[in-house]
């Protein structure tokens, strides 16, 4: 499951709120614990004009029961700085050196910022189930990877760490795994 979080504005933003489970009649399930990704609503990620996506991992009774989230009691506040226009392209590397087409294989990642500002960015583990029954997708696993500042129109290479590697080979033999590049305040 995604939540798209729309920034109507010219600048860029964090958001903080209250995330809300709610089932296909939009009653509240009241004991389910959201957690997002790239933890949007906790202020974590910036969301650029026009918006961005992150993803869920529910938790608690009745998390199969939920069908939609809506965000309450947001707090938004401007980023300083420049808006980038670009995103900032992670590119898993391999053991040898080359650009691999899967994360599953991963030992370095680069990070390509085309834009003419610096860019602070989260690197993001993440571990997408299968969905059950027409349930909606999860995340089983959420990992924050390392944050770095990636230079203006410049790559920075990234040694993921033993556990990430661990991780991105075991999980992806039966699950999508992936790692994103998120922007940080």
């Amino acid at each position: 499951m995604s939540l798209d979080f729309d920034n109507p504005t010219d600048q860029s933003v964090t958001l903080r709120g209250r995330l809300i489970a709610r089932d296909g009649d939009d009653a509240e399930v009241p004991d389910v614990q959201i957690n997002t990704a790239f933890e949007t609503d906790k202020g974590r990620a910036v969301v650029t004009p026009g918006g961005s996506v992150d993803f869920v991992q529910l938790r608690g009774t009745g998390a199969d029961q939920v069908r939609a989230i809506t965000f309450e009691d947001v707090e938004v506040k401007q980023v300083a700085g420049a808006v980038l226009p670009n995103p900032v392209e992670l590119t898993p590397v391999g053991a040898d050196g080359s650009d691999l087409d899967d994360d599953m294989d991963a030992r370095q990642v680069r990070l390509d910022n085309p834009n003419t500002d610096s860019a602070k960015v989260r690197i993001v583990l993440l571990v997408l189930q299968a969905p059950q029954g027409g349930e909606p997708q999860q995340a089983s696993l959420i990992r924050d990877v390392a944050t770095v500042e990636v230079k203006p129109q410049a790559s920075t290479t990234v040694d993921l760490d033993a556990e990430t590697q661990s991780i991105l080979q075991e999980r992806g033999a039966d699950s999508f795994v992936t790692l994103r590049p998120v922007l940080a305040p």
